[in-house]
C-alpha cells in the first residue's frame, strides 16, 4: 500500500506532493525498493531518512494471518457511489499500477464503514501488489488488491483498506478485472505513443503468457458493465469473511494509521490475466529521461514482488469478521 510515488496517467506525467529523497536514484525515482541485494532493500527501510519514519514500529503492516472462527457477525457498509471508468485516473507507476479516485466533485466517490470502526472512510485509490503482502495459514498468493480509503473529517489521517488476495488459476478471465487491465494497457499505449512523438525509441513490451504486444489494446470490457458506474467493491469475493485488525502503510513511512479488513476469500483471475497483471507492474511505466529517453523502470524485486515482508504482530488483536 503506497501514497506515493511517480507515476503515468491517463491525464499527464506528474510528481505527487508527497515527495520522497532520492538518495541517490535520480529525482524522478522513489527512494526504496524492494530487491533483497539493494540498500534501499525493506530490511533497511527503517533507516531512510523520511519524516516520520516508524518501519521498526510495533505496528507495521502486512502481518501473517491464521484461520479462527468468526468473531463478530457483522455487515461492512459498502456504498458504491456514482462514479464511472471515465472519472477514474488509472496510473502506471514505478510501483507497479494505481487507479486514483477524483477529489473535485466530479462524482460521488465509494464509502465505507468498517464493524467496530467509529467513522465513514472515502476511497482514495486502488493498488496491486505483486505478490500478496498478507498471508493466510502460512500461504501467500500471487497479487494483492488493496482499496485504500481516507476518514472522512479526520484530522487524525486514519485509513481503512480492504485487501483482497488474488490467485491465477486456469484459462477462463475473470471480466471484470479484465476492464482494469484494459485501462492499464491503454495508458501504456498512450505513454508509447508520447515518447515517439518526442522522438525517443520504447521497446516493445510483450505479455508473459500469449505474446501480445502491451501496445494492443483488448475490446474488454466496457460493454460488459449494465451500468456505466463502476463499483470498485465488486472486485470483493461474494460472501467474504474478513481478518480486522490495526495496523500501518506497507510502503515508507509505515506510518500506523490504519485499520486493514483482508478478505477470507481469494478472487480468481486467468494465467493470461496475472501474467499481464505481473508484466505491467514490473516493465509497464515508463520512465522519461534525459539521458535515456524513455525506458521501462520498477522498483520491484528481480523475481517481480513489490510486497513487503511479513511484519511482527506483536500480540496485536485479530478479529474475523463473518457476513449475516
Amino acid at each position: 500500500m503506497s501514497l506515493s510515488g511517480i507515476v503515468c496517467s491517463r491525464a499527464k506525467w506528474f510528481l505527487l506532493s508527497i515527495a520522497l529523497p532520492t538518495l541517490g536514484l535520480g529525482l524522478n525515482k522513489t527512494a526504496f525498493s524492494y530487491n533483497k541485494k539493494d540498500e534501499y532493500s525493506p530490511d533497511n527501510w527503517y533507516r531512510l531518512d523520511i519524516a516520520g519514519n516508524v518501519c521498526r514500529g510495533p505496528r507495521n503492516s502486512p502481518i501473517a494471518l491464521e484461520s479462527t472462527p468468526c468473531d463478530a457477525y457483522e455487515g461492512y457498509g459498502l456504498y458504491s457511489g456514482t462514479c464511472t471508468l471515465n472519472d477514474l485516473d488509472f496510473q502506471l507507476t514505478e510501483l507497479g499500477v494505481k487507479i486514483k479516485y477524483p477529489k473535485d466533485g466530479s462524482c460521488d466517490i465509494n464509502t465505507l464503514t468498517v464493524p467496530g470502526v467509529s467513522g465513514n472512510f472515502r476511497l482514495l485509490e486502488v493498488t496491486i501488489h505483486g505478490g500478496s503482502e498478507h498471508s493466510i495459514d502460512g500461504n501467500f498468493s500471487g497479487a494483492e488488491i488493496q482499496l485504500v480509503h481516507e476518514k472522512i473529517n479526520s484530522q487524525e489521517g486514519h485509513l481503512a483498506v480492504l485487501a483482497i488476495l488474488v490467485e491465477p488459476e486456469g484459462p477462463k478471465d475473470n471480466l471484470f478485472f479484465g476492464t482494469l487491465l484494459d485501462e492499464w494497457r491503454a495508458v501504456r499505449a498512450d505513454s508509447t505513443a508520447s515518447c515517439a512523438k518526442a522522438g525517443y525509441d520504447v521497446p516493445t513490451l510483450y505479455w508473459l503468457a500469449s505474446g501480445t504486444p502491451v501496445n494492443t489494446r483488448h475490446s474488454y470490457v466496457r460493454s460488459y458493465f449494465t451500468s456505466p458506474r463502476f463499483n470498485a467493491y465488486s472486485l470483493l469475493p461474494t460472501n467474504t469473511s474478513f481478518y480486522r485488525y490495526y495496523g500501518g502503510l506497507t510502503t515508507p513511512p509505515c506510518s500506523e494509521i490504519v485499520w486493514w479488513s483482508v478478505a477470507d476469500t481469494v478472487m480468481r483471475i486467468s494465467t493470461g490475466q496475472y501474467a499481464e497483471l505481473m508484466t505491467m507492474i514490473t516493465t509497464g511505466y515508463v520512465n522519461v529521461t534525459d539521458e535515456a529517453g524513455c525506458e521501462p523502470w520498477s522498483v520491484a524485486s528481480p523475481s517481480g514482488s513489490t510486497s513487503r515482508p511479513l511484519q511482527a504482530r506483536n500480540g496485536r488483536p485479530v478479529d474475523r469478521i463473518c457476513p449475516v
